[in-house]
């Protein structure tokens, strides 16, 4: 069985597609705020400090990769970050499981993690011969520690001394496993209005691991431009 559809966009480079918890836009940009709401409120990708710098999450092997967790496959996301300084902070973390809305969901921890229910962050390194010393912090996911069974959106909240209420870093990345096949076609748009700045992108769905009932509910199509 397949489902066909047709949108129209700018300069589209990727189409991602999840069902139930799906994916939505705005991954790669983080932004400055001032406090953290844990429940009924969308969490974006935020940095809490001044002195943060240089945020990161991609495929090992990939800078230039989405943040993607593939169940079916072994190659963990590298993330990292700089803060400007000479010494090193105690920093915890721990995945947070989202809806398609990355609003947190109330599945359990123990139901969509394996391992610990968070853990510290302990391989940092000096700057050295530099303008501006910093410490650089990297963390691979998944890990011995802790690893995430449910696919989903997720949040990788890093936050001070085991101390939830003190965040530092809310980054977002996202564990897929592949029940579905996607094709996908680019072409010039056949609204006339806008043929000469928009691309059509056509493509199908062949789902014969997955039942779908309503695929105008269950399925949500998110396109990504770099990221965005």
């Amino acid at each position: 069985m397949n489902i066909c559809r047709k949108v129209n966009v700018l300069l589209i480079t990727i189409i991602l597609i999840s069902v139930n918890q799906n994916i939505k836009a705005n991954c790669g940009n983080f932004e400055n705020v001032k406090k953290y709401e844990n429940k009924d409120e969308k969490v974006n990708n935020f940095i809490f400090r001044e002195n943060i710098k240089t945020v990161q999450i991609h495929p090992e092997d990939w800078e230039l990769g989405f943040p993607i967790i593939d169940l079916d496959d072994n190659i963990p996301l590298v993330f990292s970050f700089d803060e400007l300084g000479n010494e090193s902070e105690n920093y915890s973390y721990t995945y947070i499981h989202c809806d398609s809305d990355w609003v947190p969901t109330d599945i359990l921890q123990s139901d969509y993690l394996s391992g610990l229910p968070e853990g510290v962050i302990n391989d940092y390194e000096f700057s050295r011969n530099t303008l501006v010393q910093y410490t650089h912090y990297t963390l691979k996911i998944p890990n011995e520690d802790m690893q995430p069974t449910l696919p989903g959106n997720y949040i990788l909240m890093v936050y001070e001394e085991f101390d939830k209420t003190k965040p530092i870093i809310t980054t977002r990345f996202y564990v897929v496993n592949h029940l579905v096949e996607i094709e996908g076609r680019a072409k010039r748009t056949e609204d006339m209005l806008n043929f000469n700045t928009a691309q059509e992108v056509d493509f199908d769905i062949r789902h014969d691991k997955l039942k779908i009932d309503d695929p105008d509910k269950n399925i949500r199509v998110c396109l990504l431009q770099n990221n965005n």
